[in-house]
C-alpha cells in the first residue's frame, strides 16, 4: 500500500485542472433520409428528428417512434413513402398532427385533448402504393 508521499510523487506531473470536455460540433445536424429495401427500418428511443425527414420503405416495414425523440423544429415535416409496405409513425401526446397524402390513416389520438397554441406540429405526408402509412400516439392504435 502506497503512502501519502508516494501518491504525491506519482501525481506531480498531472495538470491541476481537468481538461474541458470536447464540444459537439455546432453544425452537426440529424440525417434527413431513412431508406430501406426489402428490410425493416426502425427509429426509436432517443434520436434527433430533423425539420424535414424523408422515409422510403420498399417491401418491408418501417417504424418512426417520436415519443422519446427530440424534435429539432417547432414544425416537423415527415414524407413517408410505403411501396408494398407499412410505415408506423408514433407521436407523443401534446403534439399536433397534420396528416395527408395517399394511403395515410390516423388513429389513437384523443380528439378531445386540448393542445397548447405553442404545441409542436408534426406534418406527415404519406404515400402508399399497395401499402399504408399509419400515424398514432400508441402502438397498435391505428
Amino acid at each position: 500500500m502506497a503512502g501519502g508521499s508516494d501518491l504525491a510523487r506519482l501525481t506531480t506531473d498531472l495538470p491541476a485542472e481537468a481538461p474541458a470536455p470536447l464540444a459537439v460540433p455546432a453544425g452537426r445536424r440529424p440525417g434527413r433520409f431513412a431508406v430501406t429495401f426489402k428490410s425493416s427500418l426502425r427509429r426509436a428511443g432517443r434520436w434527433r428528428v430533423p425539420e424535414r425527414l424523408t422515409t422510403v420503405v420498399y417491401k418491408g416495414e418501417g417504424l418512426l417512434d417520436l415519443r422519446a425523440a427530440e424534435l429539432t423544429a417547432p414544425v416537423t415535416t415527415i414524407s413517408a413513402v410505403a411501396y408494398k409496405s407499412r410505415i408506423d409513425i408514433l407521436v407523443p401526446p401534446g403534439v399536433r398532427v397534420e396528416a395527408g397524402g395517399l394511403g395515410v390513416s390516423t388513429g389513437g389520438a384523443d380528439p378531445q385533448a386540448p393542445l397548447s397554441r405553442n404545441a409542436p406540429v408534426v406534418h406527415v405526408r404519406g404515400y402508399g402504393y399497395k401499402g399504408t402509412v399509419e400515424v398514432a400516439d400508441r402502438p397498435g392504435e391505428s
